[in-house]
């Protein structure tokens, strides 16, 4: 009888035993988990801080004229290092090669040719060249190609994104176009402007320009 009450009493103790390892276990693989966890999130947050420092530093160096006023910011893609075709001339095009951003903007109170006119001055004013302006940029033809197929070298496909119909237009309608370089910290950055006004029928008003800057190398 005592024999029977003390393998029982052993076998509640192994039991009790055995949940409170798997607890213990449990608690361990959980505690491990959250350590992972916060350990990966903390990376990521350290490689997304080191992202956005470093594309800070990228749009100092493609800020090299202020912008127009009032403008109202639609897209700013930093497209990395890659080759550029810029047309700089009636009837020329500079091969170029550096770190490139597209902006897209776009301004309420202002037709295409003030601002074209504001980054000719700007450019100036910077110590930099207007290379090539023209007021019918559709009809400019370089070795066989358009203008404006120039121009949209390495453009962003956006996808379903807010303004994407308006920005899909856009290089249809450029009525003005504006090419410049502006020396920049030991660089020449290559200003190139395309503006126009966006398609009534689909009620939108104002004017937008496209800017492309190219940091060459």
């Amino acid at each position: 009888m005592n024999n029977r009450m003390n393998r029982s009493g052993l076998e509640k103790g192994w039991k009790a035993a055995a949940v409170l390892l798997v607890a213990l276990l449990s608690f361990g693989g959980l505690v491990a988990c959250e350590t992972a966890s916060a350990t990966v999130n903390t990376a990521t947050a350290t490689r997304d801080a080191a992202s956005a420092a470093r594309d800070a530093v990228t749009r100092d160096h493609h800020q090299v004229i202020p912008m127009f006023p009032a403008s109202e910011e639609r897209y700013d893609d930093l497209i990395g290092f890659e080759e550029f075709e810029a047309v700089v001339a009636e009837d020329a095009v500079a091969n170029l090669m550096g770190d490139i951003r597209r902006r897209f903007y776009r301004v309420e109170d202002a037709s295409p040719l003030e601002i074209v006119r504001h980054y000719q001055q700007q450019i100036e004013a910077a110590g930099g060249t207007v290379l090539y302006q023209t007021r019918d940029p559709q009809s400019v033809v370089v070795n066989d190609r358009g203008l404006v197929e120039y121009f949209n070298r390495h453009r962003q496909d956006r996808g379903m994104s807010t303004y994407v119909f308006d920005y899909f237009q856009h290089p249809g309608r450029i009525t003005e176009y504006v090419a410049g370089v502006v020396p920049s910290g030991g660089n020449e950055v290559y200003v190139l402007l395309g503006a126009g006004r966006p398609d009534a029928r689909q009620q939108f008003t104002g004017t937008r320009y496209e800017i492309v800057t190219v940091v060459a190398e």
